[in-house]
């Protein structure tokens, strides 16, 4: 594995790590962190159980952190900023993320317009222990941003997590006919971060060949 900090800039600036597996790929993963306010980062647990399962299987990772805190609207931007620096030099691109990430992964998702940069290289979603909301905004709610993907999507779920609001989001996924998994644990993965990183990962894989 090789690993470089870039910079990428949009509507705002960010940082953030790509990991690079030994062979050549035109796939990556595009992986946000959870909650910045709750100090989340790019170096969470769950991000590197996902990126080690990506790099195993020769897909590059990038994982980034959100700007300053605006409530949500910020870091969905900064998710489609990631989206776009991944499409502009891969060919492949996923995208994941865990808790608020999955959230606003799914809400990034949902705004890809499917002629654009983005939109003709993104190939799946998989979401792992999604927030339904960002906070109690109706506006970014996770459940109705499903119909809006265009790709395959996947929702990864802890069946004892009781720090998110996940149920209406795996029961639109159910309604929708998407794939969706559960993991016997609760919200930190406690003793499952293989497993999750794996449930989480290999669905890009898949998508990815």
């Amino acid at each position: 594995m090789s690993q470089e900090t870039v910079t990428i800039s949009g509507e705002r600036t960010i940082e953030a790590t790509l990991d690079t597996p030994e062979t050549e790929t035109d796939a990556v993963a595009v992986v946000a962190p959870p909650h910045p306010v709750k100090r989340g980062d790019r170096d969470d647990p769950r991000l590197k159980a996902i990126r080690d399962y990506l790099l195993d299987h020769d897909v590059a990772v990038l994982r980034f952190d959100y700007a300053e805190w605006t409530e949500g609207e910020g870091e969905i931007a900064d998710t489609y900023a990631a989206l776009s620096w991944a499409a502009e030099r891969y060919d492949q691109v996923g995208l994941t993320g865990y808790s608020f990430g999955a959230t606003v992964a799914a809400l990034a998702a949902a705004d890809v317009d499917e002629d654009s940069a983005v939109g003709q290289r993104l190939v799946a979603v998989s979401l792992l222990a999604v927030d339904v909301r960002i906070g109690d905004q109706d506006e970014f709610d996770a459940a109705d941003a499903l119909e809006d993907i265009d790709v395959p999507v996947r929702v990864v779920y802890a069946s004892e997590d009781d720090r998110v609001r996940w149920e209406p989001v795996v029961e639109r996924a159910r309604e929708l006919n998407l794939e969706e998994n559960n993991v016997d644990t609760g919200h930190f993965f406690v003793g499952s971060l293989e497993i999750a990183g794996r449930k989480a990962g290999e669905f890009l894989v898949e998508h990815a060949e």
